[in-house]
């Protein structure tokens, strides 16, 4: 029986290990985003942002691996049916009498594991699907300020007005960028001031004003880590996006003031709301003391099942499967809220948020070329040029807008 175990566990063993060529972990994924100058999407099946599945399909849904638990929990399955072995066939015949469980304190613990458990799960599902909600928030926005500008200037056909229409383009572009670096920067360890699409004057001015590559230290009132920074990056380029908004008299012929200004405003107002929320997000995880007695009590509670199952008339085979699916549906659910805490990071179930934000910048070329031609929209596809590994950019005889 304990051979046939180990056969078994090669062989899965074997299957993941083929699973990990085809799909990466997110540690070896990890390294091969780092070791990029730039960031590009995850690897997803072309058109699509998360895990997608065929909730018809009974077979698709329970035999997958894509995007599954199975790998990161069935250690933990085969390690307690490993120790379900061990006390039938060495603890009950040697040492019974020091071990035996009479299972009713585990059943009570029941009671809470499940509690702590289903709470666990809520509030990282929580966290999740509020994520996906301010993602959705800041690419709407993006969408909305360009067009919103852009369309209500359109009767102006300057060559200054087309400046300012290309130039808040590329601005409320490159702030989406920046949201998405910083929103990955956890999982990747990017900083946004780092990116190929930011250069020029923006980059001096952003660069300028921080603590870890400019002057704003002199200010502050303590050490900011690098990573408080990279979440600072998005909000102070949100100041130069509105600047450019209010220096639109600069450019047009006839300036928007009143109320076309407060409704460009109030889009922007969305955005950053939408990524201060999300940023709330990044700075407050699940309370500690929760996650802590969640996965203390859960480990402890299934790791007992083989000692108490000891007293029980069934079959070494039926414990053992009990075992397995009781480990896997515990264990599972706590691998399940350890997967979706991050929902930016690289695994298969967690947003493609760059893809999305690259959706967004071609709406964004779209609008440009709809109301000033084509070739001021290859000038604000050539600004958010993702490096020189963007194979998809063809350049042609277009210029970068001066002064970006």
């Amino acid at each position: 029986m304990l051979a046939a175990l180990l056969k078994i566990c090669r062989c899965l063993c074997c299957v993941r290990r083929v699973y990990t060529k085809k799909h990466p972990s997110s540690e070896s994924e990890e390294t091969m985003l780092r070791s990029k100058k730039s960031l590009g999407t995850r690897r997803k099946h072309t058109g699509e942002y998360t895990v997608e599945y065929n909730s018809r399909s009974h077979f698709d849904i329970i035999f997958s691996l894509r995007g599954s638990i199975w790998p990161n929990v069935i250690k933990y399955c085969l390690l307690n049916v490993m120790l379900t072995l061990f006390c039938n066939y060495v603890v009950k015949p040697t040492m019974e009498d020091k071990f035996k469980m009479t299972g009713k304190g585990h059943a009570l613990l029941a009671i809470v594991v499940s509690f702590l458990v289903v709470t666990r799960v809520n509030l990282a599902l929580a966290q999740y699907k509020e994520a996906r909600g301010n993602l959705s928030k800041m690419l709407t926005s993006t969408r909305d300020i360009v067009s919103a500008t852009a369309i209500h200037t359109k009767d102006d056909q300057t060559q200054s007005a087309k400046e300012w229409r290309n130039l808040i383009a590329y601005y409320s572009c490159l702030l989406l960028r920046l949201m998405m670096a910083a929103s990955n920067y956890k999982s990747q360890g990017i900083p946004p001031w780092s990116l190929p699409e930011l250069h020029g004057e923006i980059k001096e001015e952003l660069l300028k004003h921080n603590q870890i590559t400019g002057l704003s230290s002199k200010f502050a009132h303590m050490q900011r880590t690098e990573r408080e920074e990279v979440y600072r990056v998005p909000i102070t380029m949100c100041h130069y996006l509105r600047m450019a908004l209010t220096d639109n008299a600069k450019y047009l012929q006839k300036d928007c003031s009143g109320l076309p200004i407060g409704r460009f405003n109030g889009i922007v107002d969305n955005l950053i709301h939408a990524y201060t929320a999300q940023k709330k997000i990044f700075t407050t995880p699940p309370p500690f003391p929760m996650v802590q007695m969640s996965r203390t009590v859960t480990f402890v509670w299934v790791f007992l099942l083989p000692l108490v199952l000891m007293e029980d008339p069934s079959s070494v085979l039926a414990h053992s499967f009990v075992v397995f699916f009781v480990t896997f549906a515990f264990c599972g659910l706590e691998l399940v809220a350890i997967e979706v805490d991050d929902p930016f990071g690289n695994d298969d179930n967690d947003f493609d948020n760059t893809g999305l934000a690259l959706s967004v910048y071609e709406d964004v070329y779209n609008i440009i070329n709809i109301i000033d031609g084509e070739e001021w929209a290859y000038k604000v596809r050539f600004n958010m040029k993702d490096g020189d590994g963007d194979v998809f950019f063809r350049p042609t005889e277009v210029t970068p807008l001066i002064g970006v």
